[in-house]
């Protein structure tokens, strides 16, 4: 199923052309006017990107330039009658008129392709998850620990030393509770996985958009980035369980201290 950005002038031409692409089997994001189309979140990860037949030719070439930069992976389809003049060899040119000519072959990743990508996105998310928590595990005993220990300055000097007294040795309870858990240690860890994991995520999906348009056998393709991409999920795999494995250690060696 491709995902199709449709661009018009005219509400009722661009919702016609909705309807038919959706007939299609395509999955339709439909922009009336230029303004609405720079309200659009960048970047774009359309498949198509097709330009109405209602807009000027300087308009078309305005809205050309912005496919190129804001979608450079799309194929850009510019609907014409009459045989108008192309503005620009990268573009595919189709007959408004012609329903079945609006669409360029677009290869659709196979389903495998699809459920190892999500994998990954939800590997990346889990990772980000973890960076957050461990952030606020590594402060929270630290702070608390700080605000405490101001209390008690603060209550010495009303000379309020039960208070004081208190307050300190929660302060220094949170201290050594802290320095024994050694939480959040994993923060930056998490993070760099995070960052990767991204990283390969959107390389994986720029091949294959750049890739799919010319591979003749797209489950093959598929196979091809899903397997030259095992060598850098095992390394990341890797410093996770060696950096988890290490934390683990740690915490036995404190716990078999007397």
């Amino acid at each position: 199923m491709p995902n199709v950005l449709s661009i018009g002038c005219d509400p009722e031409s661009l919702e016609d052309r909705h309807l038919l692409l959706r007939e299609a089997g395509a999955s339709v994001t439909s922009v009336l006017g230029y303004s609405e189309l720079k309200r659009l979140r960048l970047p774009l990860y359309s498949d198509v990107v097709l330009i109405g037949d209602e807009w000027q030719i300087c308009e078309v070439e305005r809205l050309v330039r912005w496919a190129h930069t804001n979608a450079p992976k799309a194929t850009v389809v510019v609907l014409q009658k009459n045989g108008t003049t192309h503005i620009c060899e990268k573009c595919h040119y189709a007959d408004a008129d012609d329903p079945q000519d609006w669409l360029p072959p677009v290869k659709v990743p196979p389903t495998e392709f699809t459920d190892h990508m999500e994998d990954l996105e939800n590997w990346a998310n889990t990772n980000n998850k973890e960076a957050i928590a461990d952030l606020i595990q590594y402060w929270v005993l630290k702070l608390s620990a700080i605000v405490v220990a101001v209390s008690s300055t603060v209550f010495a000097v009303f000379k309020l030393d039960n208070l004081a007294m208190i307050a300190g040795t929660v302060a220094a309870a949170c201290v050594l509770i802290d320095g024994f858990v050694s939480g959040g240690t994993l923060r930056y860890v998490h993070r760099r996985a995070y960052n990767e994991i991204s990283t390969l995520h959107a390389n994986m999906e720029a091949k294959w958009r750049a890739g799919s348009l010319h591979c003749e056998d797209a489950e093959q393709f598929a196979a091809e980035i899903i397997e030259t991409s095992k060598a850098e999920q095992n390394r990341i795999r890797s410093y996770l369980a060696a950096a988890e494995s290490a934390l683990s250690d740690r915490r036995a060696d404190l716990q078999r201290k007397p």
